[in-house]
């Protein structure tokens, strides 16, 4: 259970770091690196793989709205 919060933080925070401004976009990317760390220290790499994963599917799919 807390790797799956760790991981679910990361990538909502990541989420987030994408939909606001640029001076708060940094503290959520901060964020979700802390909650990275520390999912990859309790469950090894997978705790840094699959938020990746997830976000790299999401930012691939994702359809530019400023275009």
């Amino acid at each position: 259970m807390t790797l799956a919060f760790f991981v679910s933080a990361t990538i909502f925070a990541c989420f987030l770091a994408e939909e606001c401004e640029e001076k708060r976009r940094n503290r959520w990317y901060l964020m979700g690196a802390l909650s990275a760390s520390i999912a990859t220290l309790i469950k090894g790499p997978v705790g840094f793989i699959i938020p990746t994963l997830v976000l790299a599917i999401f930012n691939g799919l994702r359809v530019d709205r400023a275009s």
